[in-house]
């Protein structure tokens, strides 16, 4: 294990920091629209895009190209960071597919069905993952593998 998250839905980050305060953005009777909010404490930053998704019919996604797509929420704002957006792509890609289209968009509605409601993704990796030097010298510690196990996860 070195990477891994933790998802939940909480209000959006704009509501937080004071932007828009929109946690759909319009939408056809084809696609929806959903709020996302990427934290990551690595980067001391929240990502926050629009995922676009094709909602019709499990039939009528076989001709569908672009069935998901990511959009920053505020692009004046926006830092890109192209693994990130092509893990979340790839990823609810997959669990769109693994539990169809028509599920996913049932199971997304009823999770955000209250407003100003952000599907949120926490980022997270073991401590391995990072130089952990600098965490020691914090704590005033020596580099022993005790002092390492002994520094809370990041």
């Amino acid at each position: 294990r070195r990477f891994h998250c933790t998802i939940t839905c909480l209000p959006s980050a704009t509501d937080v920091e004071g932007g828009d305060n929109n946690s759909t953005e319009q939408s056809n009777d084809k696609y929806s629209t959903i709020a996302l909010d990427v934290y990551s404490p690595q980067f001391d930053i929240v990502f926050r895009y629009w995922v676009k998704y094709f909602n019709a019919s499990d039939d009528d996604d076989q001709e569908v190209e672009d069935a998901l797509s990511l959009t920053p929420r505020d692009p004046s704002k926006h830092t890109s960071n192209i693994f990130i957006e092509r893990t979340l792509l790839l990823t609810l890609s997959y669990i769109r597919h693994a539990l169809t289209p028509t599920t996913f968009h049932e199971k997304l509605s009823s999770l955000l069905s209250a407003t100003n409601t952000a599907l949120s993704v926490k980022l997270r990796a073991d401590n391995d993952f990072y130089s952990l030097i600098p965490h020691l010298q914090t704590w005033n510690l020596d580099a022993t593998s005790q002092n390492v196990s002994s520094l809370p996860d990041f």
